[in-house]
């Protein structure tokens, strides 16, 4: 689909790439002429052609113009629901993703489809960056004849909407932006079609080597009606997303309205679906990807835009001096109308004072010898605590045997208690990796034990990954921690684990000595990491950071 797809993002004819564009600029990022000729020349490369190769011109000597057949169904109710993915890079790196859902429209009549778009793009410049949201919803015909549609895009602060219908051979067609409006109406022809055009015609008939085809689609931003020419080359095997070599057929796409004239680049298997797009002027690719590789690629990326800052502890009383027994904090956020939500579990008791306000009296791991009044109870761990996983790999060979030879050293076995078992494992983590600041990335077991070093993600997953490889249920503990060290004091982003022995949850800490915890943290989350996305459960916290306020009672509950 080109309309809102990272495709015809990258046409400046297309109303996303606009808004894009503006933003690019703003921010100061858009690439020179040289810039962009150099990294057409990196994409050629990748592609295996020959850099001096000039794109407009087919290979095969004159295209055949195949006219494209609008009155035929592109899709049909046994394909249905339908849902793809893409990730967008701006130059190297991961810049937003893009979700479209094709479906039955509910409560209308027989063959009206409901396509809904979503994507969420992040830009950045040398000073700046920006957010654009967008979102859309049109309603058409099994063959792509528009019935009507509405959306929006966000940049920043600026919102612009947008909605339209198709009578009686008019499209009319409303914007609103900060609350002025503009109303179009535009004589709408039987074989025009709206902005998800070109992804229906590749669909409705593939495109063969040396075709070429001439299509209309209606823009909602610019408000007109855009001519685009889609030229087949021939197939290479082209790079994927997950870095397999496939069979792809290469398309020009070039787009005109106005006099305003632009090109991509987009390659499509046999059967018309896209899998990969590239726009010189803006240096932007996709490429199709799984719904978890397209949300993990944003979320790493944006963990690592964040300001994660330390968090003061705002006490006069707040000392380095350790402090036996619990500890007592005082959580705030100054986001108005947003309500704190922290678990009393494991080795915390939280209460709620104001919507924005909580109250955290925090317990050593020794002091969790006896039920504590307020920790909610758990049930029995899930199996799930037991799982291998893309980070907690504790299936893998050299995961297992670093277990078994750190359980020898220690001159204990499976038939110890599971605290046991867990203590030895994280006390081989401290003498054979080193600990280092968070690098905003996080690693498998078996990639930090072959690293030597790890952040306390890294230690809390290769932790985890030991314990589930001797059956011993293990999780991830997210929150923040008071590093005594450090003057004046303050809290930061960290991460734990937390094991079960078969009544509780035990916290162990791999990245401090001793593994033992003490009440030095707050939890604010704690996740299994079974899915190959561990950013989502840390920016639940980091995303926060900036508006948290916490105070500390040295004389505690």
């Amino acid at each position: 689909m080109y309309f809102g797809l990272p495709m015809k993002w990258y046409s400046r004819a297309n109303w996303p790439a606009k808004a894009m564009c503006m933003v690019m600029a703003c921010l100061g990022c858009g690439p020179s002429d040289g810039e962009r000729e150099r990294l057409k020349a990196l994409m050629l490369r990748e592609i295996g052609l020959d850099e001096g190769l000039e794109l407009g011109i087919p290979r095969n000597g004159t295209p055949e113009t195949v006219p494209d057949r609008v009155q035929d169904a592109w899709v049909t109710q046994s394909m249905l629901p339908m849902d793809d993915w893409e990730i967008q890079y701006l130059g190297n790196e991961p810049a937003g993703f893009f979700h479209r859902r094709i479906e039955q429209a509910e409560g209308l009549e027989p063959g009206i489809l409901r396509l809904t778009a979503r994507s969420r793009t992040r830009l950045r410049g040398r000073e700046k960056q920006a957010e654009q949201k967008f979102d859309f919803v049109a309603f058409e015909r099994e063959n792509g004849a528009l019935i009507r549609f509405e959306g929006s895009v966000e940049v920043g602060s600026r919102v612009r909407r947008m909605d339209g219908a198709v009578r009686d051979g008019t499209l009319a067609f409303q914007t609103d932006l900060y609350g002025r409006g503009d109303a179009i109406r535009l004589e709408w022809n039987a074989l025009d079609r709206g902005p998800f055009a070109i992804e229906q015609s590749l669909m409705r008939a593939p495109m063969r080597e040396g075709e070429q085809r001439r299509l209309r689609y209606f823009d909602p931003l610019l408000g007109r009606p855009i001519d685009a020419q889609l030229t087949a080359y021939d197939y290479f095997d082209t790079p994927t997303f997950d870095g397999q070599k496939k069979r792809l057929l290469e398309i020009q796409i070039t787009s005109n309205a106005q006099d305003d004239v632009a090109s991509s680049q987009i390659w499509a298997d046999p059967e018309g679906r896209i899998h990969k797009r590239y726009s010189p002027s803006l240096d932007l690719k996709s490429f199709r990807c799984s719904p978890e590789s397209a949300r993990v690629t944003v979320d790493q990326s944006e963990l690592a835009d964040l300001p994660l800052r330390s968090i003061p502890i705002f006490s006069p009383s707040a000392t380095s001096e350790a402090k036996e027994g619990p500890q007592r904090y005082r959580v705030e956020s100054i986001q108005t109308g947003y309500t704190l939500q922290i678990p009393s579990r494991t080795h915390q008791v939280v209460r709620p004072i104001k919507n924005r306000r909580l109250d955290v009296t925090v317990y050593s791991a020794s002091d969790l010898s006896k039920p504590i009044e307020g920790i909610e109870p758990e049930p029995s761990p899930p199996s799930e605590a037991l799982a291998n996983s893309v980070v907690i790999d504790a299936n893998h060979p050299e995961i297992q045997r670093m277990a078994e030879q750190l359980l020898l050293a220690n001159n204990a076995s499976e038939k110890d208690p599971p605290e046991r078992r867990a203590r030895c494992f994280a006390q081989g983590i401290a003498s054979r990796v080193q600990a280092i600041p968070f690098d905003r990335r996080v690693s498998s077991g078996r990639a930090t034990l072959a690293a030597g070093k790890g952040d306390c993600f890294d230690l809390a997953a290769l932790l985890a990954a030991l314990c589930r490889s001797n059956g011993i249920s293990a999780r991830i503990a997210i929150g923040l921690r008071c590093d005594p060290q450090t003057q004046p004091l303050a809290m930061n982003l960290h991460a734990w684990t937390e094991i079960h022995d078969g009544t509780r949850w035990i916290p162990l800490d791999a990245s401090v000595p001793d593994s033992e915890v003490s009440a030095d943290r707050i939890k604010w989350v704690d996740t299994l990491w079974n899915s190959n996305n561990p950013y989502e459960s840390i920016l639940q916290l980091a995303r926060q950071l900036s508006t948290l306020e916490v105070a500390i009672d040295r004389g505690g509950p």
